[in-house]
């Protein structure tokens, strides 16, 4: 240490100037004032009074209350201590002082009261003497003012500052940063600098906490991996744990000195951070060179079919800056059964949870798609495609400015994939449209085989079934819906009994749609999917039965009607009452069935009654020609009055009276047998068979009036 006390020489006075040198020290002051060497006897200062000389500025008294002073050459200078007194007018004792260097603010403004002893804060002050309001006493300074080459004065009032016994040591250099390395390979990062001081102690000569990476997009990131010792005065080492690793490497993602976006890669120092030198921040200019960056993979992958959570596993995973970015879910693409592939559209992207996993969770559009390709737990779909997660260029960042995608060899194992169910359906008896509303539906590989339509059977009327029989395979149209279209043959058995529209059939039969074992072909073989039960139907547009013509046998009384949209009826004889046929023959005659028994329908548009014989007899007098009209040219109708179909809804009329041609035939040639006579009354009686009625002429009179 040097100590400085002015007490050799003379009396040298420097007045009206705005600087003077003494013993190697500039004092100086804002405007110009007197400068003076004295001892007590030239200026009376407390300083002073005790012998020697001491620095006094401002010695008159001008209005000046901004002081400095410094090294004379310029030299910095580690300061430890002077005295100081505010000079006998006293007309302040609080000033702020400033440690400077080169013109910069190197200790930052401290508050100080010559009244009052200070031990606080970067400087220390022992009050020694005073005679108020003029005070004197010492200053002393932590390593807050290790290097500095001048020291200021703002005072709140003009005085005549004093200064004596300024007490130096060799300026302490203050601890820099000059580069870096980043080995993303080790995940070390070997920092070299100048002036490092070790700590007392174990692995706290560097507080890594203080140190901040500057890399893509300008983005930042401060370390939190464990304090380090300094190798030596210029390096020191810092093996970044987990958490650092990952946020670091999205920020150094290209081998060199700048990032894939064109970022100079920086590491600065916040103040402290060598602990054994206060303050010292050190934020630019300090370039990191990185090697072996690291490209991230994909080595294999969970997916829970039920909650649509996918939760990958690999290496080198990244963080990005900013929030739920580190990796773009729209880069991710499912390969399932048969090959068939889908990429995910609308899932939120994720943050990863550590520099080996991280788990998206579908959105409900992507997981009901997914659900439809990944068919079977395990790690391969019911037609044996291995199950594979694709990741695009730059799903998890830019990293080395190179193609990132993994596309292959990423495994996935499924669970929890649901048995497919029907929940309901709806059908429409026009077009046959059978819409199957459910849940888990699956693909099967290959075209319109995701279900196979045969092992549905349809409850109507009566309880009545029927097993789809023509009606071809399809494909699912989502995870919870398909549609098939009966085939002619299965639509106009299903019409039959299915016979009123709603849910359930005239008889009150709930409709149900049935689904016999491996009716979903894209489900695993080992899981039962039988659905049997609770599958309601809702039944649009079932046709009101109607007839179109018939025919008729005389000989037989077969009466073989035709039409459509005929049904069944609960029970067994008794879909047509055929009390409520009327046949119109000749010369307009009328005869309703009175005793021929009811029957079932033989299909969707025909039936059969064969008349009895009252009835045969009295239609067969009417029905008097073959063909379509009788011998006056009356033309055959069958009229059915309402709840001739006793399967229609009782809700729908289904009265059906003109239009309804027969064509007749086998009509008895009329035979006479044998006759009687009676005298008494003159009554002949002729007996034979085919006997017809004939219509009465129409008279027209000839005569005239």
């Amino acid at each position: 240490m040097t100590t400085t006390n002015f007490d050799s020489g003379s009396l040298v006075t420097n007045t009206s100037v705005t600087s003077a040198t003494y013993s190697g020290w500039t004092f100086g002051a804002s405007s110009a004032i007197d400068f003076a060497n004295a001892n007590f006897g030239e200026v009376n200062v407390l300083l002073n009074q005790s012998g020697g000389r001491s620095i006094v500025l401002n010695y008159n008294g001008a209005n000046v209350t901004d002081f400095y002073f410094k090294s004379s050459d310029g030299s910095d200078f580690q300061l430890n201590s002077f005295k100081i007194d505010n000079g006998p007018n006293g007309a302040s004792s609080t000033f702020i002082i400033v440690g400077y260097r080169d013109n910069a603010s190197i200790a930052p403004p401290e508050a100080v009261n010559l009244a009052n002893t200070k031990a606080t804060g970067n400087v220390s002050y022992t009050q020694q003497s005073n005679a108020t309001p003029e005070y004197s006493g010492l200053l002393t300074f932590n390593s807050a003012f290790n290097n500095v080459d001048e020291i200021r004065f703002f005072f709140s009032s003009p005085v005549e500052l004093t200064i004596d016994d300024i007490d130096i040591s060799a300026a302490v250099v203050p601890p820099t940063i000059t580069s870096a390395t980043y080995d993303a390979s080790t995940n070390s990062l070997v920092v070299t600098g100048t002036n490092m001081t070790a700590t007392s102690g174990t692995l706290n000569d560097i507080d890594v906490s203080k140190l901040t990476l500057t890399g893509q997009g300008g983005a930042t990131y401060t370390l939190t991996s464990s304090n380090v010792e300094i190798t030596s005065a210029t390096q020191f080492t810092v093996a970044l744990n987990a958490a650092d690793q990952i946020n670091v490497e999205g920020l150094l993602n290209k081998d060199g000195t700048a990032s894939v976006g064109a970022t100079t890669y920086n590491i600065a120092a916040a103040a402290d951070w060598n602990p054994a030198q206060t303050g010292n921040a050190d934020a630019t200019g300090n370039a990191i060179t990185v090697s072996n960056a690291q490209t991230p993979a994909i080595t294999s992958t969970t997916y829970d079919a039920s909650t649509g959570s996918l939760t990958v596993t690999g290496s080198n995973l990244v963080k990005a800056s900013g929030a739920i970015n580190d990796i773009d879910a729209s880069k991710l693409t499912f390969t399932g059964e048969g090959g068939a592939t889908y990429t995910l559209t609308d899932s939120a992207d994720v943050e990863i949870t550590s520099g080996t996993a991280f788990t998206v969770t579908l959105s409900s559009i992507d997981k009901a798609v997914v659900n439809q390709i990944i068919n079977k737990n395990g790690t391969s779909s019911t037609g044996a495609t291995t199950y594979n997660l694709a990741a695009a260029d730059d799903w998890n960042t830019v990293i080395g400015n190179i193609d990132i995608s993994d596309t292959t060899g990423n495994g996935m194992t499924v669970s929890n994939v649901v048995a497919p169910a029907i929940t309901s359906a709806t059908y429409d008896a026009i077009t046959g449209a059978l819409v199957v509303t459910g849940s888990g539906f699956l693909k099967a590989s290959g075209t319109a085989n995701d279900i196979d339509a045969s092992k549905f059977t349809l409850t109507g009327e009566g309880g009545s079934t029927y097993a789809l029989t023509d009606s071809a395979n399809v494909e699912i149209t989502s995870g919870t819906a398909f549609t098939v279209t009966l085939g002619s043959t299965d639509k106009a058995a299903v019409n039959q009994i299915i016979n009123k529209n709603g849910t359930s059939s005239t008889g009150a039969t709930t409709y149900n749609l049935a689904a016999a074992e491996n009716w979903a072909a894209g489900a695993d073989a080992l899981v039962n999917v039988v659905d049997a039960t609770g599958n309601g139907i809702t039944a649009s547009n079932v046709t009101v039965p109607a007839i179109t013509s018939a025919t008729y046998d005389a000989s037989t009384g077969a009466l073989v009607v035709t039409g459509s949209g005929f049904l069944k009826a609960s029970g067994s004889a008794n879909d047509i009452d055929a009390s409520k046929l009327m046949f119109t023959g000749e010369g307009s005659a009328t005869y309703t069935l009175t005793d021929s028994n009811d029957v079932e329908i033989t299909s969707g548009t025909a039936f059969t009654v064969t008349l009895s014989s009252t009835d045969k007899a009295a239609v067969n007098q009417i029905i008097n020609k073959n063909g379509t009209s009788s011998t006056s040219a009356t033309a055959y109708n069958l009229a059915a009055a309402e709840n001739w179909a006793a399967g229609a809804d009782a809700a729908v009329t289904v009265a059906d009276l003109t239009g309804n041609g027969i064509t007749a035939s086998n009509v008895a040639i009329p035979v006479m047998t044998s006759a009687t006579f009676d005298y008494s009354s003159n009554v002949l009686t002729v007996t034979g068979s085919g006997f017809c009625k004939k219509a009465a002429p129409i008279m027209t009179s000839i005569f005239p009036n």
